[in-house]
């Protein structure tokens, strides 16, 4: 896979664009840039009340052939934030189809917003807990940005297991794709004209679609 060159810049200093180490990201070192492609290695944990600010062109991947894992230790009175660095979109989360290891997310409090044109949450071998999350796609990308034209779409799909809980997702245009393994509890979704899909095969876990 090509990444495309990345800096993530903390206060004064930036360093490179792959997390090969066990990192923190501290909310004193709050806010976090990422100017390309992140792609995780090792483990990510970002502690409560942390911005992260993606370009345009941004996204976090998880690597193929390792063991990544990224936790969001947001809370209710200080949640991660996941934002725009210039106000328009970002790429969001990736977990190709092929990764040999799954990857491991777990988000509690966070809220992505500004997520860009595609599948912004394309999550495909991967064991997944979100809780009390948020995520703001845009309808229609305009004119002039990446993927314009296109709305977004969240696809966790394939392999993936785990429990999304009380998430609120908003502007999805292209609906939203589940895994048979992801039950989905408790949660509302605005403006998604497209149905909700579910995989083939997948268990009726869902408790409230909100539709």
């Amino acid at each position: 896979m090509r990444f495309v060159f990345a800096l993530i810049c903390l206060a004064s200093s930036c360093y490179g664009q792959i997390i090969s180490t066990p990192t923190v990201w501290k909310k004193s070192g709050s806010p976090y840039t990422i100017t390309g492609s992140l792609a995780l290695r090792s483990t990510l944990t970002i502690e409560a009340g942390v911005e992260v600010r993606v370009a345009t062109s941004g996204r976090i991947t998880f690597w193929t052939n390792s063991a990544p894992v990224l936790i969001i230790n947001g809370t209710e009175s200080e949640p991660v934030v996941f934002r725009s660095s210039n106000g328009t979109q970002w790429q969001g989360f990736n977990v190709p189809a092929q990764t040999s290891r799954r990857a491991v997310m777990r988000a509690d409090n966070a809220i992505f917003r500004d997520l860009g044109a595609g599948s912004v949450f394309a999550l495909w071998n991967g064991d997944i807990d979100l809780f009390n999350c948020e995520f703001y796609g845009v309808p229609t990308i305009p004119a002039g940005n990446i993927g314009a034209g296109t709305p977004s779409r969240i696809g966790i799909g394939g392999t993936t297991i785990g429990a999304v809980e009380q998430c609120h997702f908003e502007g999805f245009g292209s609906g939203i794709t589940l895994a048979p393994g992801l039950a989905l509890l408790n949660c509302d979704f605005a403006n998604i004209p497209d149905a909700i899909r579910i995989q083939p095969g997948r268990a009726a876990t869902v408790s409230a679609l909100g539709l």
